[in-house]
Order: C-alpha cells, then structure tokens, then sequence
C-alpha cells in the first residue's frame, strides 16, 4: 500500500515537473514564432512608409500628388477638365445625352 502510495506520488510529481512546463514551452515557442511573423511583417511595412515619407519630402512629388489626386493648380495656371465624348446609338435607339 505504502509502495503505491509513493509510485502515486512519484508519477504526480513527475506531470507537475515536466509535462505541464513542457506544454508551456511548446505553447511560448508557438507565441515566439508568431510573433516573430508578425514583427518581420511590420518591419517591411515600416521600411515601405520611410521609403513614402522621404518621397513626400521632394516639393515635386507634393506638387505632382495635389496635381493628381486633389485636381490643385498652381498660382496663375487655370484647370481644365477633359469631358469623355458622347456615346454614338443607334438609330431608332434614344439618346441618353443632354
């Protein structure tokens, strides 16, 4: 009886000693790895937004993206806007231009 006892013991010391460090070092090293994903993909995005900021620090890259995207003109130059062409129907058909 004694002996079972001790072999009891033995065996709860034995999961409590190493099985459950052993199942947090597994899921630490999964935490590790996943981490380590996830900084190399912000690493890349940090270069890429150093590399857009140093851009947007040349006034001819400002001056292009006013241009481009907000349709902005310089002191004295005037905005035109290129309408498309009016679509050709056919006979018979009605015309949705004004």
């Amino acid at each position: 009886m004694v002996r079972l006892l001790l072999l009891s013991v033995a065996a709860l010391a034995v999961i409590v000693l190493f099985v459950l460090p052993g199942r947090q070092l597994l899921a630490q090293t999964h935490q590790l790895s996943t981490t380590r994903q996830r900084l190399d993909i912000l690493n890349q995005e940090d270069s890429k937004l150093a590399g857009q900021a140093a851009s947007l620090q040349s006034n001819a890259t400002v001056e292009q993206l006013a241009r481009q995207k907000y349709g902005l003109v310089m002191p004295g130059e005037k905005a035109e806007i290129v309408l498309p062409s009016p679509t050709t129907t056919a006979p018979g058909a009605r015309s949705t231009a004004p």
